[in-house]
């Protein structure tokens, strides 16, 4: 049996290949790479985009949660006094499904 000198040095010469890519992206990522050395990372957000991300914090601050009647709600379930107005949702059903 021969042993094939050339192929066991490419298999080495692939993994100095891949070893020295690994090094490289490790360096991009790291932004050790000489042609990033100059660069900084920066974003900007257009005004519309300003003013959704404004929008949307107004709206998660605010609550529309009326706490009072929960908390007249949760009495009343918890007291039993509760009662369905199952004609009311019946309504309701029939409007949302369009029967």
């Amino acid at each position: 049996m021969k042993i094939d000198k050339t192929g066991a040095e490419r298999i080495e010469s692939m993994a100095a290949g891949k070893a020295q890519q690994a090094r490289s992206e490790k360096d991009r990522v790291e932004g050790n790479a000489p042609e990033r050395a100059h660069l900084t990372d920066q974003a900007a957000l257009s005004e519309r985009a300003y003013l959704l991300s404004k929008a949307h914090a107004s709206l998660n601050s605010s609550s529309d949660t009326r706490t009072d009647l929960v908390a007249s709600l949760r009495s009343k379930i918890r007291s039993g006094e509760y009662e369905i107005p199952y004609r009311k949702l019946a309504e309701i059903l029939a409007k949302y499904l369009k029967l």
